[in-house]
């Protein structure tokens, strides 16, 4: 994998580059070997499918998946370069051109906003008399949990509970219309996120509540506009069968936590974190007075 950085200015930079056939090869053997721990396919035993099984039978998620922990790993990357910290970014990342040639090497662009650095002179003799803004720990903690929970990995729960809105659920399902399977409709072990509206709709909200092992029916409408015609509209019943709950674990609030989210900062810690958190709060509720005012 190879990149080049581009600041255009003090708020928006370009990432440009290239990822080989070779480095999506081996994030798909990656990515295939841990789907693989979890997946339940008919003839092998939970947790022992062969990868070869899973790349062949997932081959387009694979392939997915392993490009995107690529372009993950790039812009980490190309972020420590830039200098701008996760913290400084103004929205999503945006990839804004992903092509694959006849080998399938992939020349790709992303663009990214931060916030700007300003010099803003001697402003402070323009600033009204004001009842200086507080940050107690409470908020400061708050901001430290919810970065804490970003890209953390799914583990599977320890204690055996209902399925909830946010967890990843590991089910099998079958669906039927008008008593007969359709094509398309059966899937083992498929790693379903809890609201993130990637099933037909209705779908999610009945896998709430489902506890280990529980067998279930659930119906719903596809909607109209449905690619395949002959579901379109259809009023269907899935049999789905619930194996695990997975949910992410928050990484630990110290200085690695620090380090990941303070590249630029040489000894980074979770003092130095703390502080930074307590700039910016203070400096968001500064900016609610003023426009209060």
């Amino acid at each position: 994998m190879t990149f080049k950085t581009n600041k255009i200015d003090e708020a928006n930079a370009n990432i440009t580059g290239t990822i080989s056939a070779e480095t999506v090869d081996k994030n798909i053997d990656k990515v295939a070997k841990q789907a693989a721990k979890t997946m339940d396919i008919q003839g092998f035993r939970k947790g022992k499918v062969p990868v070869a099984i899973v790349k062949a039978r997932y081959a387009d998620k694979m392939t997915q998946d392993a490009e995107g922990e690529a372009l993950r790993s790039i812009l980490d990357d190309a972020l420590v370069e830039l200098k701008i910290a996760n913290t400084d970014l103004i929205g999503e990342p945006a990839v804004t051109k992903f092509e694959k040639d006849d080998n399938n090497n992939i020349t790709f662009e992303i663009s990214v906003s931060c916030k700007p650095q300003f010099d803003l002179g001697d402003y402070k003799s323009l600033v009204p008399k004001m009842k200086a803004p507080k940050v107690d720990d409470k908020e400061i903690k708050e901001q430290l949990n919810d970065m804490a929970a970003q890209g953390a990995p799914l583990t599977k729960i320890k204690r055996k509970r209902a399925v909830k809105s946010g967890d990843h659920a590991i089910i099998d399902f079958e669906g039927f219309k008008d008593g007969v399977a359709f094509d398309g409709g059966k899937a083992d072990g498929h790693v379903l996120e809890i609201g993130s509206n990637s099933f037909i709709p209705g779908f999610e909200d009945q896998v709430i509540g489902m506890k280990y092992d529980e067998e279930k029916e659930i119906k719903v409408t596809f909607p109209e506009e449905y690619q395949s015609k002959d579901l379109a509209g259809a009023d269907v019943v899935f049999k789905v069968t619930l194996h695990e709950i997975q949910e992410r674990v928050a990484a630990e609030l110290d200085d690695e936590l620090a380090k990941k989210m303070l590249p630029q900062e040489k000894d980074a810690t979770i003092d130095t974190l703390k502080e930074k958190l307590e700039d910016q709060l203070l400096s968001q509720k500064k900016n609610q007075y003023f426009t209060e005012e």
